[in-house]
């Protein structure tokens, strides 16, 4: 028997199972294959196709669902996790069948095998476990429910829904109520359709990581609408998907995407008629391959941006089922897969193709085929359904790609999908010829032809096929004959390099001649050259010309603009000989003559020489036009081939004299007018400036009008070069004044405004005169010469203006020229000014004026000439004038006016002279006749308009000093004499007084003033006191004391009107009502701080000022406890820093003063001592000074003194304050209390109920208490000692003398005071018996009461717990505890928990 063990163990020895991962480490494995991206909605719509729905709804559902579900229940069941939101739903309007529901069970296996199936079941349905970890499922009467997290055997809860509970189906229908039509009634009846609910992952889960929120699902969405419009084209039976939002009870659709209706019926049709043959044949591969054409419009529509677009396409499925390799077929067999490919194109849209099975594969950045189309196939995809299965590159190097569903896709690119592509070309072709050849069909039939360099390396076995095919097909489209499509033989293929509009003109030639000439892409054209077996027949220029020559209409068909191109075309060509009889040859007129026919010529050295010949524009060559033929016609050989005439610069004069006589008159004024216009006299300009000299003008071109002036009118007027010119503007040079060159043209000389841009700039100088002194020279030496100058004289004289005049002058004095031939003239012409106003000639005047800036403000005695500017004197100089010296102009003027004023001077007038002569002139005042004579002239009237002054009896304004002085007084010159510095020195040079001139005794009347002044004006007067001061302040060593004596009895002490920064707004400032005093009713500035309140200060000055004013002596003590008393009345705790300055000044001033008994009595009778900010002031005889650390708070009773008033100590004993905290004191703090609580016993004012009495009754409880054991510790205890008696009622207290007063040990709260019939007072509970004993209060003992000796701990700390309020001592208390225990941190937490869940299974019921 052991041997039979032994052996049945050695059977068994060393297997073991599989160690397989958890449900939720395989989800994780099937996660990573598939990213989380728009790849999860596209799965779940290859499942709604692959069950055959019509319809897909997918909505964000962003209600925030969270049933009422006890956590045992939830515990019980936990499929009901799945019932919350929010989530993501997906509906189907197919039903689940018995094999689907065990597929989506499965994990790494599918149930799909049917080949025309799009995806499996169990993997890519799994990726939904990126959103959710509680998937969820009703279909038909079924409903499923998922949760990885449990164990095994209880992952999947499937039940009918009629069989579950109804606690389970209220809970459901709370979610899924209203959901795409999901009702009560489905509970019983079943659902209508296939209804996914995914509540989105909120937190991090045992299965993932990712949270899903609504811009995770937003993003979801927006992945699929970039797909929208190809998501339809190759399914088999979808044709709507649509996206909804809900927030609340309402499904919001917000995008949609479907076929339209036009198409809905036919399309639906075709696919079931395509499936059904495809099924019927299944894998038959001897059978004809199946062709489905499909038109199809999608339309997408964004509701949220309110945008529909729509586009039709042309798809074709061919399900290859005969031809195919033995490798394909063998594939076929063995994979069970379907041969079937599948194209679309967008009708008239260029096409990035993508890659399909069935629906779109991932979106790549660029084109995964290279192709214009998209391509669809049965394809053989990787483990996430997201790649093609292609070879690796170590499989492409070793040539050891076996894989067999790599091979399938190699198969169905180079076998199956040439003929589909092929076909779906001949398709566009046809729907191209249906749709009257429109071009975008037509670019985009050859926008299909494939090339190896665009597609993709996977892709280009395609490419040989398909272009084997294209010679068979009719790719080449033609307009001839109406339009249609041709095979290469037939066609004439246009040069693709040709420009548009060459390609344009020369397509209508072939045309007009019946020919089929084709216009392909220039890519396409070197793809079919390289690989038609036959050559293609181009177009060529030679071509063309024969095709002209045959026939004529090109000469009334083609316009002007064709007619250019299409000679610019033939010209490349090369073949000049082919152009003889052609009537291409532009000419200057806009037409065409025949080449060859002769008389015609061209200018190939000038631009635009039409414009030089207007009127002979037929026998120009155009080669503006045509410059190609300009380029051939550079040739002598092509011109005598083509019989063009060269015209050379030796006939140019002729023709210009010819175009000249036909456009202007002989006698007439010559205007430019069109076509002779400044274009045209610019380039004759441009030619005669290349082609002749300078000297050659004069005698070629002298009697033509070549020289252009603009006139007002905007004409412009041609002059002949013959006539004298000047021109009044050119650059560079100094423009001729206006009035100079109307002087010149009195004169008779033509003057030009400027050069025009078309006269060549050499002819100035020779032919025009430029406008400078030489040239005016030059032209008045010509004129000079006449014989009528006299005559231009006289009508100078009479006729020119005065800025004529004295342009003439200053332009003739800046000249270096000698005037010795015209200096005749110049002497005769009256261009002179005299001072007098008139205009003079030299040989009427010959005295010049002296040189003045300005100049002199009088009339002379004397007519001189003016001698300004310097050019004009420097004219009249060189022309033979004299000149008067200044100093002797003035001299004679000054003896003019002393001697009676002969020529009627006015006082302006002397005013404006004496002003000259020390603005002007002052150095003539160095000149002592001038300064005497000026000296005692009476010119200066004063500020206020009093009559004429002399500099002596008037004050320098200047001086800030002596005008604020004299405020109100006539001392100062007016305003406009002293204006600038140099009156103002000249003035002080005539003798104006300064600061150093005032007497003592204009002081006085200026102080006396002040007084009178301040009865009408307050503030002139007090600016005039304040300049008082502030010139005393300069000048106090300038006057004897004793002459100022006078002063101190004045009101003309200016004070401090405008309380300072420093005082509290609180308090009052009487200076605010007195701007002016005197010496015995204002005090110094320096005692501003302890009487500002109570006395008008007066504003701050220097301290011999003080004693001049009678200011030196202190001010009464009486007026600073005045003001102690207002500070003690107005203080507030905001301007707490303010009064705190004041106080010190105070107390340090009452302490450095003598204080009599009535001085001490004053302060004792109102709050004199600060005592604190909330505190305020007290009397003195409630503070004292110093506090110990054992002191208690006596406040409202007894005030410490603040340490920072502690050094004026003396002082607040003076004041009534006390030294220390003595028990004396604490006695009668006690009888305090007791007197005030006697009284609200007594008073009416007094009610139990009272809530701030029942505060104010304990917290003098509380002091009471504190004093009273305060008093036990004391040696020597007071003779009187008030305690407090224990009573039933809180709401009043009661002191006794301590003789009433008897302790008891065994009182409780409702024990009143007086025991009944002993008339015994009892202790207040909270005084122990140890400070009853010390303060010798009767024992219940001594009354023969038989108490207890010791105190409980409860009583103990019952009295604790009296003497610290509840409040905020307790944490400070915890903190001072945390602090002495060395702790750096304290946190303090009030815990609200109930702790409801830990209330059961305990020990005893009562910690419930």
């Amino acid at each position: 028997m052991d041997q039979d063990t032994q052996s049945a163990e050695s059977d068994d020895d060393g297997y073991t199972c599989m160690e397989l991962p958890t449900l939720v480490k395989q989800l994780q494995v099937v996660l990573d294959q598939y990213p989380d991206d728009g790849q999860i909605l596209k799965e779940l719509i290859q499942n709604a196709e692959d069950a055959g729905a019509e319809v897909v709804n997918i909505m964000f559902d962003g209600r925030n669902i969270r049933p009422e579900i006890d956590p045992q229940e939830l515990k019980q069941n936990t499929f009901l996790k799945s019932l919350q939101g929010p989530a993501l739903c997906v509906f189907n309007d197919a039903l689940f069948r018995k094999k689907d529901w065990a597929g989506i069970r499965m994990l790494h296996t599918s149930l799909k095998n049917e080949s025309q199936n799009i995806g499996q079941f169990g993997l890519g349905f799994k990726s939904v476990f990126h959103i959710t970890d509680y998937p969820c499922i009703i279909s038909g009467d079924h409903i499923l429910f998922f949760n990885p997290e449990e164990v095994a055997h209880k992952v999947c809860f499937a039940k009918k829904l009629r069989n579950l509970t109804d606690r389970v189906k209220d809970i459901l229908s709370q979610v899924l109520s209203g959901t795409f039509g999901f009702s009560d009634e489905c509970l019983t009846a079943g659902y209508d359709g296939t209804l996914f609910w995914f509540p989105l992952r909120v937190q991090t889960s045992q299965l993932s990581g990712n949270i899903y929120t609504e811009e995770s699902v937003m993003d979801l969405f927006q992945a699929l609408r970039s797909e929208a419009p190809v998501t339809l084209l190759f399914l088999n039976s979808i044709h709507k998907v649509q996206l909804f939002q809900k927030h609340a009870a309402t499904e919001e659709v917000i995008f949609c995407v479907q076929l339209s209706k036009s198409c809905l019926a036919s399309v639906k049709r075709q696919r079931m008629d395509f499936a059904s043959k495809v099924k019927r044949i299944d894998c038959e591969l001897t059978c004809p391959s199946i062709e489905n054409r499909l038109n199809v419009e999608i339309e997408t529509e964004d509701f949220i941006k309110s945008q529909k677009l729509s586009q039709e396409w042309v798809i074709l499925n061919v399900f290859k089922a005969r031809d195919m390799s033995e490798r394909l077929q063998r594939l076929c067999k063995e994979m069970s897969r379907c041969p079937r490919v599948g194209l679309a194109v967008p009708l008239g849209k260029k096409c990035e193709g993508h890659v399909f099975c069935f629906l779109p594969l991932p979106m790549e950045s660029h084109s995964p085929t290279g192709l214009q189309v998209h391509v669809n196939g049965c394809f053989a995809l990787s483990q996430n359904r997201r790649h093609i299965k292609w070879p690796t590159a170590d499989q492409l190097q070793n040539q050891s790609h076996t894989d067999k569903d790599i091979e399938w896709n190699k198969c169905l690119v180079s076998e199956v999908l040439p003929e589909v592509y092929c076909n779906i070309l001949n398709e566009l072709i046809q729907h191209s010829q249906q749709e009257q050849n429109p071009d975008d069909l037509i670019q985009q039939v050859y926008s299909l032809v494939p090339s190896q360099e665009n597609v993709s390396v996977h892709w280009k076995p395609m490419v040989d096929g398909v272009l084997r095919e294209l010679q068979n097909i009719p790719i080449f489209f033609t307009e001839n004959a109406g339009g249609c499509w041709i095979t290469a033989e037939c066609a004439t293929v246009l040069d693709s390099s040709l420009a548009t509009d060459v390609k344009a003109v020369v397509k209508d030639i072939y045309l007009w001649c019946n020919q089929n000439i084709v216009d392909l892409p220039g890519y396409v054209l070197a793809l079919l050259e390289e690989i038609l077996n036959t050559s293609l027949t181009m177009v060529s220029s030679e071509h063309v010309c024969s095709l002209l020559t045959s026939n004529d209409c090109y000469i009334r068909c083609l316009s002007p603009p064709k007619k250019r191109i299409l000679l610019k075309y033939l010209l490349s060509g090369g073949c000049v000989a082919f152009l003889r009889g052609l009537h291409l040859l532009p000419t200057m007129d806009g037409c065409f003559t025949e080449i060859g026919k002769g008389h015609v010529y061209i200018w190939t050295d000038v631009i635009d020489s039409e414009v030089l010949f207007p009127g002979l524009e037929s026998i120009l060559v155009d080669t503006v036009a045509s410059p190609e033929l300009g380029q051939v016609l550079q040739s002598e050989q092509n011109r005598d081939l083509l019989k063009v005439g060269l015209i050379t610069s030796d006939v140019f004069p002729s023709l210009l004299q010819r175009c000249v006589a036909q456009h202007f008159g002989e006698n007439n004024p010559k205007y430019l007018h069109l076509p002779v216009d400044d274009t045209w006299l610019r380039t004759m300009w441009t030619y005669i400036d290349k082609s002749y000299s300078c000297d050659q003008l004069g005698g070629m071109f002298g009697s033509l009008p070549l020289i252009p002036e603009l006139q007002e009118q905007g004409k412009t007027r041609l002059h002949e070069l013959q006539k004298p010119l000047i021109v009044e503007m050119v650059d560079g040079v100094s423009s001729l004044p206006k009035h100079m060159a109307d002087c010149l043209r009195r004169l008779g000389v033509v003057v030009l405004k400027s050069i025009s841009d078309i006269t060549p700039k050499n002819i100035l100088g020779v032919i025009i005169q430029y406008p400078t002194h030489s040239g005016v020279m030059k032209v008045l030496d010509a004129v000079s010469e006449n014989d009528n100058i006299q005559t231009k004289i006289n009508q100078f004289n009479t006729e020119a203006t005065h800025e004529e005049r004295n342009s003439l002058t200053c332009f003739l004095g800046e000249s270096t020229t000698d005037f010795t031939k015209s200096k005749g003239i110049l002497r005769s012409l009256q261009m002179f000014m005299a001072t007098d106003g008139s205009s003079k000639c030299l040989e009427d005047v010959g005295i010049l004026a002296p040189v003045l800036e300005p100049p002199f403000p009088i009339p002379y005695s004397e007519v001189y000439l003016v001698s300004t500017p310097k050019a004009v004197r420097s004219l009249a100089v060189s022309l033979g004038a004299s000149q008067i010296k200044l100093d002797a102009a003035v001299i004679l003027t000054l003896q003019s006016i002393i001697e009676g004023n002969p020529i009627g001077m006015a006082d302006r007038d002397l005013l404006m002279l004496m002003e000259f002569l020390v603005l002007s002139c002052p150095y003539l005042l160095e000149n002592d006749e001038v300064a005497n004579l000026a000296c005692g002239v009476k010119f200066l009237s004063s500020e206020k308009g009093s009559t004429t002054f002399q500099a002596c009896q008037l004050f320098d304004p200047a001086s800030s000093l002596l005008t604020q002085l004299f405020i109100g007084e006539d001392k100062f010159p007016h305003s406009r004499h002293v204006r600038t510095r140099q009156l103002k020195e000249g003035l002080t040079l005539l003798g104006l007084r300064r600061e150093e001139e005032v007497t003592a005794a204009e002081l006085v009347t200026t102080a006396n003033i002040i007084q009178s002044l301040n009865a009408s004006s307050k503030e002139d007067a007090l600016l005039k006191a304040r300049g008082l001061v502030l010139f005393l302040t300069h000048h106090e060593k300038n006057f004897d004391p004793d002459s100022l004596t006078n002063i101190q009895g004045l009101q003309c002490i200016p004070c401090i009107s405008q309380k300072p920064d420093f005082y509290p707004g609180r308090l009052q400032f009487p200076g605010e009502m007195t701007m002016l005093g005197t010496s015995n009713i204002v005090c110094s500035s320096k005692y501003l701080h302890v009487v500002g309140s109570t006395m008008s200060v007066a504003e701050e000055m220097p301290e011999p000022l003080e004693v001049l004013f009678g200011l030196d002596v202190p001010p009464p003590v009486t007026s600073v406890i005045k003001h102690l008393r207002n500070l003690s009345a107005s203080y507030y705790s905001q301007a707490h820093h303010l009064y705190m300055t004041l106080l010190n000044n105070v107390y340090k001033h009452l302490s450095s003063v003598s204080l009599s008994k009535e001085h001490i009595q004053l302060l004792s009778e109102f709050p004199s001592v600060w005592v604190g900010i909330d505190e305020r002031f007290q009397h003195p005889s409630s503070v004292f000074i110093d506090q110990m650390t054992k002191d208690m708070d006596l406040k409202p009773y007894l005030f410490a003194l603040p340490s920072v008033f502690h050094h004026w100590g003396s002082l607040m004993l003076t004041l009534g304050c006390h030294q220390e905290l003595a028990p004396q004191l604490l006695a009668g703090v006690l009888e305090t209390i007791k007197s005030k609580h006697d009284t609200y016993r007594e008073g009416s004012a007094f009610r139990k109920d009272n809530s701030s009495r029942q505060s104010e009754v304990q917290k003098d409880s509380q002091l009471v208490l504190q004093i009273v054991n305060r008093l036990s510790e004391e040696q020597e205890k007071p003779a009187t000692i008030f305690l407090p008696i224990q009573q039933g009622d809180n709401s009043c207290l009661t002191l006794l003398h301590v003789e009433e007063c008897t302790y008891s040990d065994w009182l409780n709260e409702e024990t009143e005071s007086e025991d009944e019939g002993a008339g015994v007072h009892f202790l207040h509970k909270s005084i122990s018996k140890n400070t009853a004993q010390m303060l010798g209060v009767n024992i219940l003992d001594d009354r023969d009461y038989d108490y207890h000796q010791s105190e409980s701990l409860t009583r103990r700390l019952n009295s604790l717990l009296h003497a610290y309020v509840d409040g905020l001592s307790i944490p400070k208390e915890m903190i001072q505890n945390a602090d002495d225990a060395g702790a750096t941190e304290v946190c303090f937490l009030y815990d609200e928990r109930q702790n409801w869940d830990a209330r059961s299974s305990l020990i005893k019921s009562e910690m419930a």
